[in-house]
C-alpha cells in the first residue's frame, strides 16, 4: 500500500468514526426525550391517584368511581345471603369441599322462568364444548382441531348420577381443563344452569326408556306370528 493509499484509508475512517460517534450522541441527546410521540396525550397523560378529589371523570368529582354501597367484593362469603356457599372462591379442597357441596341440595325453587335463564346460561357458557345435546360434540370439537374430549353429560352413568352440589362445584371452581365460571355468573345463576342440566339430563334418560320400551314392543309384534304358526303347525 503506499504512503498516499495509506493516508486516505486513515482519513476515510476518521470520518466514519465521526459519523457513528455523532448518531451515537444523537441517540443519547435527553435521555428522557423519546423524539416525536404518536398519540402525545398517551405518552405524557397525566397521572393520578385512585380515589383522589378533583377529577374530571367521574360524577362526584374523583380519579376512580367509588364501589357501589353494600358491595361484596370477589370471594368474600356474606353471612346472610340468601343463596348460601360457605367456602372461598380460592379453595379447590376435592376431599373436603366436593363432598359437602355434592350433598347440598339446590337452594333454587326449580322455575320455569329459571329453566329458560339456564338454558340461556348453558348456551353461552357450556354448549360450545358440550353441545347443545349435551353429549360432548360442540363446536369446539366437530368444528375445530381441539384435542380435548369434553364430558358427556347424558350417556355418562356418572355424572346422570351426579348430584346437583357436583355440577355447583365445577362451575364454581373448574375440572381438569375446564376453567370456573365464578366470575361469569351469580350464584342464582350457577344454580339455575344446574337444574337445567339436571332437567335435560332427566328428560334424555326418559325418552331412551321409552325407545327402549317401543323397541321391545317391536320386537315382541315380529316374533309373534311366528311363534304362532309354529304352535298351529304342531
Amino acid at each position: 500500500m503506499t504512503q498516499a493509499n495509506f493516508h486516505i484509508s486513515r482519513n476515510l475512517l476518521a470520518v466514519l468514526a465521526l459519523a457513528v460517534a455523532g448518531l451515537m450522541s444523537a441517540c443519547k441527546a435527553g435521555v428522557n426525550n423519546t423524539g416525536r410521540a404518536y398519540a402525545p396525550d398517551m405518552v405524557y397523560s397525566q397521572a393520578y391517584e385512585p380515589y383522589y378529589p378533583g377529577g374530571e371523570f367521574s360524577e362526584n368529582g374523583m380519579s376512580a368511581r367509588l364501589p357501589d354501597p353494600n358491595a361484596v367484593a370477589y370471594g368474600e362469603y356474606v353471612e346472610d345471603e340468601p343463596i348460601p356457599y360457605p367456602w372461598p372462591f380460592t379453595t379447590k379442597d376435592t376431599t373436603g369441599i366436593l363432598a359437602a357441596i355434592s350433598s347440598m341440595p339446590n337452594p333454587i325453587p326449580v322455575t320455569p322462568e329459571g329453566l329458560q335463564e339456564g338454558k340461556r346460561l348453558y348456551g353461552v357458557y357450556c354448549g360450545i364444548c358440550h353441545g347443545a345435546e349435551m353429549n360432548g360434540k360442540g363446536y369446539l370439537v366437530t368444528g375445530t382441531i381441539y384435542g380435548g374430549v369434553p364430558a358427556n353429560l347424558v350417556e355418562d352413568e356418572r355424572l346422570q348420577n351426579s348430584a346437583e352440589g357436583y355440577f355447583y362445584h365445577v362451575l364454581q371452581h373448574g375440572v381438569g381443563s375446564m376453567g370456573n365460571y365464578a366470575y361469569a355468573m351469580t350464584r342464582e345463576q350457577r344454580w339455575q344452569l344446574v337444574s337445567y342440566v339436571k332437567s335435560y339430563q332427566k328428560q334424555y334418560l326418559a325418552e331412551q326408556a321409552a325407545e327402549e320400551v317401543e323397541e321391545d314392543a317391536a320386537e315382541e309384534a315380529e316374533e309373534t306370528p311366528a311363534d304362532d304358526a309354529t304352535a298351529s303347525a304342531e
